[in-house]
């Protein structure tokens, strides 16, 4: 399994140097947009003769642009990387910023 370092370095290759990386950033953190901001969202756990044979980490990625026609979307539903799947949840606008939510198991 990956680490969330790895996830942190494709999230970085991914969005180039126009952009920044933030896990878990705290509400007091200065944002550059655009950027991605994931957070661990849950742990997926299959058992058998009571012990753990897989987990499967779950991130929600958060791709957060000023552009409301980027193109990141089709960047991210495209990736072809063998280690990551981008799961489209919702796209909204607020405070003119526009927010991609993904889901991603890695």
């Amino acid at each position: 399994m990956a680490s969330r370092l790895d996830l942190d370095n494709k999230l970085r290759e991914i969005i180039g140097n126009n952009g920044k990386v933030y896990f878990q950033p705290p509400e007091s953190m200065k944002i550059d947009y655009p950027c991605f901001i994931y957070s661990l969202s849950d742990i997926k756990q299959k058992q058998a003769d009571n012990l753990n044979y897989l987990n499967s980490k779950e991130y929600t990625v958060n791709y957060i642009s000023r552009d409301g026609d980027d193109k990141m979307i089709d960047n991210l539903l495209n990736e072809r990387s063998t280690k990551c799947l981008f799961l489209f949840v919702k796209r909204y606008a607020k405070n003119g910023l526009y927010y991609s939510i993904f889901k991603i198991y890695y």
